[in-house]
């Protein structure tokens, strides 16, 4: 899948200058799987690998002014990260 969305951006993993991965919320697997890929890749190029949790990166889209970003964890759960004029508090299952 990686190699297919490169290939989709008309790039190469030579052109990578580091590599993004969640670190969750999420599936223990899924977070496991995804943070070994990461980690492989970035390794195997010698470029950093940068950690972000989910809510970080749907906050990068939104403008900046304080908001709390909330998602379905499902198990009758909603996690929860709020991004205030101090910085973020950390994610929260509720």
């Amino acid at each position: 899948m990686i190699g297919e969305v490169l290939e989709q951006a008309g790039a190469s993993y030579a052109d990578l200058t580091r590599i993004g991965c969640t670190t969750g919320p999420g599936s223990f697997t899924g977070l496991r799987v995804g943070m070994a890929a990461a980690n492989g890749l970035a390794l195997a190029a010698a470029i950093p690998c940068i950690g972000v949790t989910v809510f970080e990166s749907i906050r990068a889209s939104l403008p900046d002014e304080p908001i709390a970003i909330v998602q379905d964890a499902k198990r009758n759960e909603i996690w929860m990260q709020v991004f205030g004029q101090a910085g973020p508090l950390a994610p929260t299952a509720l």
